[in-house]
C-alpha cells in the first residue's frame, strides 16, 4: 500500500483540510475531503502529482464556507 504511505502525509499535514472518509479498492484510493477553499484542494492534488501520484478531484460541492470534494488517487 505504497500509495497510502505517499498520500497520507500530504493529506494529514495540510492546514484547512479535513478527511471525512477513505476507501481503497482496485489499487485506487478515494478520499472524501472538506476544505476551506478550492485553491487548497488544487494545491493538495498538485503536491500529490509531484510525488508521482495520479490525483483527480471529483464531486466538488460548496456548503457555506466549506468545500466538499472527493479525491481519487492511483499510482502512475
Amino acid at each position: 500500500i505504497r500509495l497510502v504511505a505517499i498520500a497520507s502525509p500530504v493529506l494529514i499535514n495540510t492546514q484547512g483540510l479535513t478527511i471525512q472518509s477513505a476507501s481503497y479498492n482496485n489499487s485506487q484510493l478515494e478520499v472524501k475531503l472538506e476544505a476551506t477553499d478550492f485553491q487548497l484542494l488544487d494545491k493538495v492534488a498538485a503536491n500529490l502529482r509531484a510525488k508521482g501520484i495520479y490525483a483527480e478531484q471529483t464531486r466538488q460541492a460548496k456548503s457555506g464556507n466549506i468545500i466538499q470534494s472527493t479525491l481519487v488517487m492511483k499510482e502512475r
